[in-house]
């Protein structure tokens, strides 16, 4: 069976989702989160749903590494249970209310404490191991990278019409959402790697979390 890699894309201006922003007092990443996890159910019918959300763990280091390449990031894990009886409204709540606590919870921070517990009490070739028992790529995630600036984008005299940042490619149906903005425009992308059926599904999936947010402007 031939496999094809391709990056998907679809657009959408930040103004609309800063609309559902402003009547719900959420944020722009539980609205996308929301959006994210309904079209998921459209596809799965899974009555209860996790996605996994990294987060930036930069701000917690005291004294930031000038020789480090690493991500230095942990996640949170926002669950939502019987999707079927809940409206939009009621799961994009959900979904707000988790985020808080997960920050107030410092959850990040989790799988670093994991190993400061084990670097004091095993090998570094123990912890190794146990690592890759415990911690594993989920195979469904999300991740907002934010505003790109373009006033610090340069590409020598050319005029940057369009940028976006992709994510590490996914062979479907492990599937890793990823949106960035860019002069106003909200990029959603997946990095995906399938044959030419599970490719059309992957972007149906991306087409209909687009699909999502336009509804819930519409409401």
């Amino acid at each position: 069976m031939n496999t094809h890699e391709r990056i998907l894309t679809q657009k959408i201006p930040i103004a609309e989702i800063q609309h559902i922003v402003n009547n719900h007092q959420v944020t722009i990443n539980d609205v996308c989160m929301c959006a994210y996890l309904l079209a998921l159910y459209d596809l799965y019918h899974q009555s209860s749903i996790t996605i996994p959300c990294p987060v930036n763990l930069r701000p917690f280091l005291l004294h930031c590494p000038d020789t480090s390449i690493t991500n230095f990031t942990g996640d949170y894990a926002i669950t939502i249970h019987d999707i079927a009886h809940k409206n939009w409204m009621e799961i994009l709540q959900e979904i707000h209310i988790q985020m808080k606590e997960e920050r107030l919870r410092n959850s990040s921070l989790k799988e670093i404490k994991w190993y400061h517990t084990f670097y004091h009490l095993l090998p570094l070739s123990w912890i190794r191991l146990l690592a890759c028992k415990v911690f594993h790529n989920p195979t469904i995630s999300y991740t907002n990278l934010g505003i790109l600036d373009d006033t610090q984008m340069r590409l020598d005299d050319c005029k940057i019409m369009d940028a976006y940042v992709i994510t590490a490619l996914r062979t479907y149906p492990s599937f890793q959402l990823s949106i960035s903005t860019y002069k106003d425009i909200c990029t959603f992308t997946a990095h995906v790697q399938a044959d030419q059926n599970a490719l059309s599904k992957a972007q149906m999936l991306l087409c209909n979390i687009i699909n999502k947010l336009k509804s819930f402007i519409d409401a």
